[in-house]
């Protein structure tokens, strides 16, 4: 208890650790022999990633990691141009934040590199207007809309009377098109659960389902960009995935509580 001090308490002895031997032979129900193997999978990607980060971390030990207090309309001057690739955002939903999807179009135009990819996750509500306003740039050519499925509550949508299920994520290209880096996309992502949505940011989205999104387009080493950071999801998934970071938002809470996230992520990785 880390030099907490009390009275002495008898303890029961400590019974030997039992091997159970478990494997795919234990299971006499598909439906458990199934889980068995997801888990196996799920432990082996995740053996795998670290080890994608610890060599590229030791590779690169300058890891580019920053933090901006700045609307995106402003972020050219903090960022290189043609230096990203990818911007991976979830701005905010409301008719109000409308306007800054031009602005979001016009930064993702001059920061990304050529063929780096643009992915914006939005609400139903709106996501005609914003696809509208993103494809309005030149520069920017779209690929495809991704279908967010989520599983838990559902959001109820009283402007159109509606449960939302999924949400839209817009995914666009910076011409020219770099072919080959371009990674092949499946248009439906599954989230089974919300998890820890909502946690740390009041429209923040949960990590592991997140991640799922991030991975789809960015490989280990890459740069990526956030501009409207909120709790700091994206740059912790890009940290997982061995990335570069750049984050911004308006609100100095945000920052914080990224820089918190960041430190508890760095502690927990040095404990591994």
């Amino acid at each position: 208890m880390y030099g907490l001090q009390g009275p002495k308490v008898a303890t029961l002895p400590i019974l030997p650790q039992l091997d159970l031997g478990i494997n795919q032979a234990n299971f006499t129900l598909p439906a458990g022999l199934k889980k068995y193997q997801a888990r196996q999978r799920e432990i082996e990607r995740r053996r795998k990633a670290a080890e994608r980060r610890a060599q590229w971390a030791q590779e690169n030990p300058n890891l580019r990691l920053e933090l901006h207090l700045s609307p995106v309309a402003e972020l050219h001057a903090l960022v290189d141009a043609e230096s990203v690739d990818c911007v991976i955002t979830d701005p905010p939903y409301e008719k109000a934040a409308l306007p800054f999807h031009v602005d979001l179009a016009n930064f993702a135009a001059y920061a990304l590199k050529p063929g780096g990819q643009l992915v914006v996750m939005t609400g139903n509500l709106y996501a005609h207007e914003i696809e509208t306003m993103l494809r309005a740039n030149k520069h920017l050519e779209y690929r495809c809309r991704i279908a967010w499925a989520f599983g838990g509550d559902t959001s109820r949508m009283f402007v159109s009377n509606s449960w939302q299920r999924h949400k839209p994520i817009l995914v666009y290209r910076k011409l020219p098109r770099d072919k080959e880096r371009e990674p092949w996309l499946h248009d439906l992502i599954y989230n089974p659960t919300q998890g820890d949505c909502g946690k740390h940011h009041k429209w923040g989205q949960q990590l592991d389902g997140f991640m799922r999104i991030v991975e789809c387009v960015a490989r280990t080493g890459y740069l990526i960009c956030d501009p409207f950071l909120g709790g700091g999801t994206t740059a912790l998934c890009a940290l997982n995935l061995g990335c570069g970071f750049i984050g911004a938002d308006v609100d100095a809470d945000s920052i914080a509580t990224s820089e918190q996230r960041i430190s508890d992520w760095r502690i927990e990785q040095q404990a591994c």
